[in-house]
């Protein structure tokens, strides 16, 4: 359909996981993050010649329902030192990440292909 109508915005989302490594999951979340990273960079380079663009985000800590599940969980200590791992001291809201994928979705955004955005407050410096 998106080749058809000869324009088009695909938005994967991976993860800091795909970028590094992470704290909240294992090998099999890093992996599957890290192919959605290789996934993203395939399909832009195969669609582009379809005015097809295809971009990636990569969330860092985010504080979706779930993961509000987890954190209230925590000890304060441990809160803090998850902390510690995010240079801008905080998590992300689901807005923040929602704003970049609306960016990509853009007519703004026309020329932007094949990349990751880092959306995890500098946990993934590259």
């Amino acid at each position: 359909m998106l080749k058809k109508s000869n324009r088009g915005r695909i938005i994967n989302i991976s993860a800091v996981a795909g970028r590094t490594y992470t704290f909240f999951g294992g090998v099999d979340f890093t992996a599957a993050k890290t192919g959605i990273i290789g996934l993203t960079r395939q399909c832009a380079f195969e669609l582009a010649k379809y005015n097809i663009t295809a971009n990636c985000v990569a969330p860092g800590l985010t504080m979706t329902n779930r993961v509000v599940d987890l954190w209230e969980g925590y000890t304060e200590e441990k809160r803090k030192n998850i902390l510690k791992q995010i240079p801008l001291n905080r998590p992300s809201s689901v807005d923040e990440q929602v704003n970049v994928i609306k960016f990509l979705c853009s007519e703004e955004s026309s020329y932007i292909t094949g990349t990751v955005i880092d959306v995890n407050g500098g946990m993934f410096v590259g």
